[in-house]
């Protein structure tokens, strides 16, 4: 039997993008720590898929750059537009990461995007959008708030569909309360036609 080991997030999308419910639960994890980084004043300065690490129990690590960056605000705008490209990749599996070419702002590795929007759920899209915003500030301005768009999208994919037709067994029910209402206003009005005969 085969030992699982630890991987590297480059490693696991050269088999393809991945899952939007596995994109998620990754997306949340790095959010979070980058928002812990940059609360106790640190910044990165070249997250990409190889300064992630995923165990076989999917938990993730977002390797911390030596010597540590402070968290200037240049330095945490630059993180988020990192972020903004790395999950582009999660979900297009975008090819250009490789030791030589940290995943710096590369406009050519997100240039797939468009042609597979369709695949990407609408509210994934808006979030990779204001990461990627041509002006600054326009874009998602904290990890703070990375993380709590992150948590708004999983929950809104846990909500249920609503059917958009009621089921048959509730318009039975309506179509039922309308014959008595019809009725009963039929024998009011045979009742206030009999009690008005001279």
């Amino acid at each position: 039997m085969t030992e699982e080991i630890e991987r590297t997030l480059a490693e696991l999308l050269a088999s393809g993008p991945l899952t939007y419910e596995r994109f998620l639960d990754y997306a949340s994890q790095i959010a979070h720590q980058l928002e812990a980084m940059h609360g106790s004043g640190n910044g990165h300065g070249s997250i990409s898929a190889l300064a992630v690490r995923i165990s076989p129990e999917n938990r993730v690590t977002l390797d911390a750059t030596s010597p540590a960056l402070e968290a200037t605000p240049e330095v945490v705008r630059n993180d988020l537009y990192q972020v903004g490209i790395l999950f582009t990749q999660m979900l297009v599996a975008t090819k250009g990461d490789s030791k030589e070419n940290q995943i710096h702002p590369i406009l050519s590795d997100i240039a797939s995007l468009g042609g597979a929007t369709r695949l990407i759920p609408v509210e994934a899209r808006l979030l990779l959008e204001e990461l990627l915003a041509e002006d600054p500030r326009q874009r998602i301005s904290s990890a703070h708030e990375l993380a709590s768009t992150v948590n708004e999208l999983r929950e809104l994919h846990r909500l249920p569909v609503e059917p958009s037709v009621p089921p048959a067994k509730d318009r039975s029910r309506l179509y039922f309360l309308i014959a008595m209402l019809v009725l009963m206003a039929a024998i009011c009005w045979m009742t206030i036609g009999i009690l008005n005969r001279p």
